[in-house]
């Protein structure tokens, strides 16, 4: 729908973009109160499986709004969508869900704020990607990172030649399991206490009710997360590629180790090491063994970037004449604020900082990675037809089926 025009500062009340959030855990309670606090965006509607979660999100709404809110809720995100009064909608639920409502979402009409990684298989992120490109929505990845300063001007120096010829990226990343909840030494319990369970699920298969599986801890279970290897891959490594201008494009090779958790309710890998091979014999470490953060290596030395620090080989490398500024620019253009640039991308028509089809990317060497650690072997990749290569068995798993009576449908 049509936008009013938008000046900088205090935005007048029929102008502000009309927010709407689909999942209220952590992450999108955090997204809430954000945009609580926004005098150019409105939050008009939200919906979450869990009641608790829904009262919990009316309250923000209420002390910042007032009593009269006006803030709609619904159990079920089709309901939200089918409503309308929408100009936006940011999801914070788990991978599983991702692409079933973000294509649904696209085909309302609506523009979309969706976490990171993208979706939960390489199929299902294609899909995503086809459906904002087909109705023309803007689509903000929540990869923070992407607006931070010192990501921005460490992506600057290696784009900008700083380092030479990059051979090869470390990326470090968490591993083990976190209780996020509390709840991992409860027991199995038919009661989910004002949570449908059921539309919880979704298309993932049906696996008994435990409070330890879902809100948070769901990111444990490879029917619904990837544990800590997607959840940092979409981060880290999209700044990787996006340094080497890279972020349109893929692996030729993926080879991963580890260990998985051995835990009644968890299956995801607790300790990995990925390696993925790249044209120009580029090699790409991700590992839970190396420290957070980013280390591009060249020819000339490495820089190193994670939260609040920056740090390089060579002092000299982490500056640039006027000649080569162009690069930290360019990182830089579309500013610090991230729920700035979406709210600009939704006025203008024009592209994010964040966009979908370099999330894809970036979450494809985290799924071709889960492959290879669940196969055992290395999975050879096309990636300009995003195929497996000579290997039937490891292709089907590119797509996970869905329980009825859900389809992935674009």
């Amino acid at each position: 729908m049509p936008l009013a025009s938008w000046a900088q500062g205090e935005t007048a009340a029929n102008e502000r973009i009309q927010v709407a959030l689909i999942g209220l855990g952590s992450r999108g309670r955090t997204h809430l109160k954000a945009l609580l606090e926004r005098t150019d965006v409105r939050v008009v509607a939200i919906a979450d499986v869990d009641e608790a979660h829904r009262r919990t999100a009316l309250q923000l709404g209420e002390a910042a709004y007032g009593d009269t809110s006006g803030i709609k809720d619904y159990e079920d995100f089709r309901e939200l969508i089918a409503a309308g009064g929408v100009d936006v909608v940011v999801i914070a639920v788990p991978n599983h869900w991702h692409a079933l409502i973000a294509i649904a979402c696209a085909e309302a009409g609506l523009d979309i704020y969706g976490e990171t990684p993208l979706a939960h298989t390489i199929v299902e992120g294609r899909a995503i990607c086809r459906a904002v490109k087909r109705y023309g929505r803007v689509w903000q990845t929540g990869n923070h990172l992407r607006s931070d300063p010192l990501f921005q001007r460490a992506c600057g120096y290696v784009a900008g030649g700083n380092l030479g010829v990059v051979g090869s990226v470390e990326i470090g990343a968490y591993g083990g399991i976190v209780d996020l909840t509390g709840a991992m030494k409860e027991r199995f319990t038919e009661d989910a206490l004002g949570l449908n369970y059921d539309l919880w699920l979704g298309p993932a298969p049906w696996v008994p009710y435990h409070p330890g599986l879902v809100h948070g801890n769901w990111r444990w279970h490879q029917a619904f997360g990837g544990g800590q290897l997607m959840s940092w891959i979409g981060h880290y490594a999209d700044i990787a590629l996006w340094g080497l201008g890279l972020d349109q494009g893929g692996p030729l090779k993926v080879e991963a180790s580890g260990e998985f958790a051995n835990h009644l309710l968890y299956n995801v890998p607790v300790k990995y090491d990925v390696e993925a091979h790249f044209y120009n014999n580029l090699k790409m470490q991700i590992s839970s063994s190396l420290a957070p953060g980013i280390r591009w290596h060249g020819d000339n030395g490495w820089i190193y970037v994670t939260e609040g620090q920056l740090l390089a080989s060579s002092p000299d490398l982490l500056e640039v004449d006027d000649e080569d500024a162009w690069a930290v620019r360019r990182y830089s253009a579309h500013g610090h604020d991230h729920w700035q640039d979406f709210f600009n991308g939704v006025r203008t028509r024009l592209p994010t900082s964040a966009p979908c089809e370099s999330a894809h990317r970036a979450a494809t060497i985290g799924h071709l990675g889960m492959l290879a650690l669940n196969a055992g072997r290395a999975i050879a990749w096309k990636p300009e037809s995003e195929t497996v290569f000579e290997d039937p068995n490891a292709a089907e798993r590119l797509e996970l089926g869905y329980r009825k009576p859900w389809l992935l449908t674009d």
